[in-house]
């Protein structure tokens, strides 16, 4: 009976959300880049067609824990500041975790937090990494699925590039490409 519950609340949630922030939180912060890594430490920088640059900071504490931190803040119209926390258990080939976002000081959505499961299966091909990540974003107010993949390849020892694309249903499929680089200490 609990399982019944568990699954209809947890459809139901998919189901009633608030459309605008919804794909306001897909467009600008869905983007984890949160993945298997050679080095104690990373730096990242991620960057949409449309949207500012994206910093990230990895940090792998232990052979099967990665760190994740997220930050924003350089925005044209608005001095709003947006960062997350993720956390990850590292397998062979995947990652399952969790991340918190938190968005302060925006002029229409202020002092918003939402969370964040996700999994992520990471295949080697000819050189190229393949990163496929499932996630699910929710808060009190809204919820939706994603998928991310990307192509992940080093160029020099220390540095990689990253190309994808995130992808979701909310009113019409929207998809998100992405250029990203990555510079491991």
């Amino acid at each position: 009976m609990l399982k019944k519950i568990f699954l209809t609340s947890f459809f139901l949630s998919l189901l009633i959300c608030n459309n605008n922030f919804k794909t306001e939180v897909f467009n600008k912060y869905s983007a984890q880049n949160i993945g298997h890594q050679t080095s104690v430490y990373s730096i990242s920088l991620i960057k949409y067609t449309s949207e500012p640059i994206s910093y990230h900071f990895s940090w792998l504490p232990t052979s099967n824990c990665i760190i994740n931190t997220k930050l924003i803040n350089n925005f044209k119209t608005d001095n709003k500041l947006f960062y997350s926390f993720n956390f990850g258990l590292l397998f062979s080939n995947y990652i399952i975790g969790m991340g918190i976002h938190s968005l302060k000081f925006d002029n229409q959505f202020n002092n918003v937090r939402w969370d964040t499961y996700f999994l992520i299966n990471q295949i080697d091909f000819k050189g190229w990494m393949i990163n496929t990540m499932l996630a699910y974003n929710f808060n009190q107010d809204f919820s939706f699925l994603s998928i991310s993949n990307s192509l992940q390849k080093k160029i020099f020892k220390y540095i990689d590039i990253n190309l994808g694309f995130n992808i979701t249903k909310i009113d019409d499929f929207l998809i998100k490409p992405y250029f990203g680089i990555k510079y491991n200490l």
